[in-house]
């Protein structure tokens, strides 16, 4: 979100039009998964504390130029 507001904020430094755009989707598996790291597990994961997200960002410039930032957990 700081991203976000420092890029906003320069943009208007600058006086340039610009267009953006945000979206986030949840991607934890639906079903049980097995966990990489846990080499004594005998079985897959058994619940979920926090789901997992893939979250981006597109800012295009009034002279078309586009950056697409994304993150996943």
């Amino acid at each position: 979100m700081c991203l976000f507001l420092f890029l906003l904020i320069s943009a208007t430094l600058y006086a340039e039009d610009f267009r953006a755009g945000i979206g986030r989707k949840i991607i934890t598996p639906g079903n049980p998964a097995w966990l990489s790291g846990y080499a004594i597990r005998t079985k897959p994961a058994e619940g979920v504390e926090h789901d997992l997200w893939a979250k981006a960002i597109a800012i295009e410039s009034a002279t078309e130029e586009l950056v697409v930032i994304v993150t996943t957990d």
